[in-house]
């Protein structure tokens, strides 16, 4: 787990990079692309009780010395696990430092549990932070 802390700078707004899809959604042995956000009832098998959606990025180009890239989950209730390139990462209120584990091309993977069928799976997105 990375121990590099979330922050931005709150004088300049970020770079938004919608992660909406597709994701690779797999629950139960079903295999399946979804878009976020939407319902769990929607996009995977209303009985799964836990599903792993996956999704692959390329790096953001045009990184300078000092930049961020944090992911940010909206609504990340029920989330079991969260993974960048098979290693877990932390999330804080939803927000992660991506920063120190990006590679070229990265596979985001996130574990969901618990989840009724009304449920709304997350909305991500990466936020690209200036050095100040």
């Amino acid at each position: 787990m990375s121990g590099d802390a979330p922050h931005a700078d709150r004088g300049a707004a970020p770079h938004v990079i919608r992660l909406r899809g597709p994701w690779q959604a797999e629950a139960d042995g079903a295999e399946l692309r979804v878009k976020l956000p939407c319902t769990w009832g929607d996009a995977l098998p209303a009985d799964s009780g836990r599903a792993t959606l996956s999704r692959r990025f390329n790096q953001p180009t045009g990184l300078a010395a000092g930049d961020q890239v944090l992911l940010r989950l909206a609504t990340p209730h029920g989330l079991a696990a969260a993974r960048l390139n098979g290693a877990e990462i932390t999330l804080e209120s939803g927000v992660a430092n991506l920063t120190p584990r990006l590679e070229p091309s990265n596979e985001l993977s996130l574990t969901l549990e618990g989840a009724g069928p009304d449920a709304v799976l997350l909305d991500a997105q990466l936020e690209i932070h200036a050095a100040s």
